[in-house]
């Protein structure tokens, strides 16, 4: 907590005064990091176009691990054992956001489906940045790669438009 104060350029008395333990410094440092996500997200993800499933899976994967880049302490945080937990309110936003995504990739799925391919694609990236922080530096990109190609064929699986759909990129 000292190092932290200093950091920051505020006494230690100050720092206590809003967070009483490091854990409880963490927490809201996560939670802040958190809801810049869920903007930032938001904002991007609504605004894009994605037909093509390989596209999105690069661009949001490159996304989610820049982002944590920007954040060097995101990660760790988020593998810290600080029985931190969102709720499901908190959780939705960013599911929501991206199961519209999926609902514009294709607009046969119902909401329901859109919202669980949601789910599997947030908990992928929880399983890549899981992995990436126990390869070697060497192996990141290699691992990044086949966490795009499983997310690729996940939504080319289920976001698609159904077979024989006459749908075409260019409406």
């Amino acid at each position: 907590m000292t190092g932290v104060a200093e950091r920051a350029g505020a006494s230690i008395g100050a720092l206590y005064d809003y967070f009483p333990d490091k854990r409880a410094l963490a927490t809201a440092i996560l939670d802040r990091y958190t809801q810049q996500a869920d903007a930032h997200w938001q904002q991007v993800l609504e605004a894009a176009g994605f037909q093509d499933r390989q596209s999105f899976a690069g661009f949001f994967i490159d996304g989610v691990l820049r982002f944590a880049e920007e954040r060097p302490a995101y990660l760790a945080l988020v593998a810290a054992p600080l029985g931190y937990a969102r709720s499901a309110a908190a959780r939705k936003p960013l599911r929501v956001t991206l199961a519209k995504v999926f609902q514009k990739m294709n607009p046969a799925l119902t909401a329901e489906r859109a919202f669980l391919s949601a789910q599997v694609v947030v908990q992928l990236m929880k399983g890549l940045t899981a992995l990436l922080k126990q390869v070697d530096a060497a192996d990141k990109t290699t691992v990044t790669e086949e966490f795009k190609g499983l997310m690729a064929s996940y939504l080319q699986k289920t976001c698609s438009p159904p077979s024989g759909s006459s749908s075409s990129a260019g409406s």
